[in-house]
């Protein structure tokens, strides 16, 4: 994978978690305003509607209330997941990214699991010389901390890492993150990139 690749999956994964974040927004404005629910569900009870998703040839698969969908708790939590999912999408691909590089360099077959720790051993770069190394641990910490500790740092976690990046208590993103998480991973690609000349 080179760093045009990279950053087209990248800017996929960008571009659909804002989406998916814009389109919920708009969905929000759109059930907690009576005259634009008119608009756009007439003959619709505004009160509290039940929602279906449906698929063609499949029929229903998801279905709610208006209230459900309204309640700020399921709204932040929405938001909440649509962002760590992303980073953690973000990651994978990183991490895809950093495992063919040092494939590239060793010329052996490597195995991906760890190998935002491995990268410098085996490829002889340097990763915690890229100057925003810490801020780019910090995000690719939260793949773990989302998939493996149900979003909670504590000491267990903390221990397991092994990392002065990450510290005890709950960790909050927000959307701007997916873009300086990004920003982060295409400019540690060119940091190796250089390195590799």
């Amino acid at each position: 994978m080179d760093i045009r690749e990279l950053n087209d999956r990248l800017d996929t994964i960008y571009s659909i978690v804002c989406l998916a974040l814009m389109a919920k927004e708009r969905y929000m404005e759109i059930l907690n305003n009576k005259d634009k629910f008119a608009t756009v569900f007439t003959d619709v009870e505004f009160s509290n509607p039940r929602i279906t998703f449906s698929v063609d040839g499949i029929g229903e698969i998801f279905s709610t209330t208006k209230n459900e969908i309204v309640g700020q708790h399921n709204h932040d939590l929405f938001k909440a997941w649509q962002i760590a999912l992303g980073i953690a999408g973000m990651t994978s691909i990183m991490e895809s990214y950093l495992k063919s590089t040092a494939e590239k360099v060793t010329g052996k077959q490597l195995s991906g699991m760890g190998i935002f720790y491995k990268f410098s051993k085996e490829t002889k770069i340097d990763l915690t010389g890229f100057e925003d190394y810490d801020k780019i641990h910090k995000y690719h910490e939260v793949r773990n901390i989302t998939l493996h500790n149900l979003g909670t740092i504590d000491h267990k976690f903390i221990k397991g890492v092994k990392s002065e990046v990450v510290t005890p208590g709950p960790y909050v993103f927000y959307a701007i993150d997916l873009q300086k998480y990004r920003d982060l991973i295409i400019r540690i690609a060119v940091y190796i990139e250089l390195k590799l000349e």
